[in-house]
Parts: structure tokens; C-alpha cells; sequence
């Protein structure tokens, strides 16, 4: 009899062990579960209710229904493949957005780049010409010296120009 109640006795120890353990991984769950659920609901407020709140349908009831079951699942801390398409889905979105408004920015900095070449450095003829960028001959300036069949002779003019600057040809001429 004592064997018995000795067993018994191990038995409700036991019991009691594992009760304790089941306890405290119960509590660890509830933590879990607890940041799993902030996580979870941050997103839901955050990236996904982006996502949903741009989402264009016919009926508003849609989205309000979609949302409220996220909300269920938020709240739960479940997370279901419904779960996992929303965030991938709404992060996608956030991704595109983002990349929108980085090409829109890159569009605006080369119009404004376009308008300063317009208007800016070379806007007049006289800042084409000017000597704040060399001496620039204008068109009338360059000799009308064609060949035979009327087209112009850059060799004649080029040669003309080395001339008047004192180039190579004045070597040869010593």
C-alpha cells in the first residue's frame, strides 16, 4: 500500500511539474503572440491600410469588409495566407509608389535642367558669341570660298585660318 501511495504521490508531483510548465509556456505564447499582434496591427495601420485606402472598387462596403477581416486576423495574431498576399500585395504598392514619386522627382530636376539650357548659358546669340566662352566666329564672318560646284572649301578656309593665327603653315615658308 505505501508502494501505491508513494507512486501516487510522484505522480500529483508530477502533475503538478508539468502544470507549471504548461503555465509558464503559455505565458511565453501570450507574449508572443502579444508582439505578434502589434506587429500585425502596425501593419495594418501603416502599409496595408495604404494599400486598401487606394484601392479603387465600385463599393465602398468592399473595402470596409476587407478591412475588418484583416482586423479579425490582426487581433488573433493569425497569420493565414490571406494575411501574407495583403502585406506582400500592399508592400508592392508601397514599393511602386515610391518608385513613382523617384522617377517624377527625376523628371522635374531634368525639366528644370532643360530650362536652364534654354534660357540659361546659350539662350542668346550673344552669349553664344561672346568672350566669355572663346571668340566664336558668326556665320557671316567665315569666307564664302566654295569649289568649283558651288560647295564650301573648308581645306581653302582652314588653311586661311592657320594662316591668320600664325600656324603651321608659316613654318614651312622659312
Amino acid at each position: 500500500m505505501a508502494s501505491v501511495l508513494g507512486k501516487i504521490q510522484a505522480l500529483e508531483q508530477e502533475k503538478r511539474d508539468l502544470h507549471t510548465q504548461l503555465m509558464s509556456q503559455e505565458s511565453k505564447l501570450q507574449k508572443l503572440t502579444e508582439s505578434k499582434r502589434a506587429e500585425m496591427q502596425q501593419m495594418l495601420e501603416g502599409t496595408i491600410g495604404r494599400f486598401i485606402q487606394d484601392l479603387q472598387t465600385k463599393d465602398e462596403k468592399t473595402k470596409t469588409d476587407l478591412k475588418a477581416g484583416l482586423e479579425r486576423l490582426a487581433s488573433r495574431g493569425d497569420e493565414s495566407g490571406v494575411w501574407e498576399v495583403m502585406a506582400c500585395a500592399s508592400a508592392a504598392h508601397a514599393e511602386r509608389v515610391n518608385e513613382l514619386e523617384r522617377l517624377r522627382n527625376e523628371v522635374n530636376s531634368f525639366k528644370e535642367k532643360e530650362k536652364a539650357l534654354q534660357g540659361g548659358v546659350f539662350g542668346t546669340e550673344e552669349s553664344r558669341f561672346g568672350n566669355d566662352y572663346g571668340n566664336k566666329r558668326k556665320a557671316d564672318e567665315i569666307s564664302s570660298a566654295t569649289t568649283d560646284n558651288g560647295v564650301p572649301n573648308i581645306f581653302d578656309e582652314f588653311t586661311k585660318t592657320m594662316m591668320e593665327k600664325g600656324g603651321i603653315a608659316a613654318r614651312f615658308t622659312e
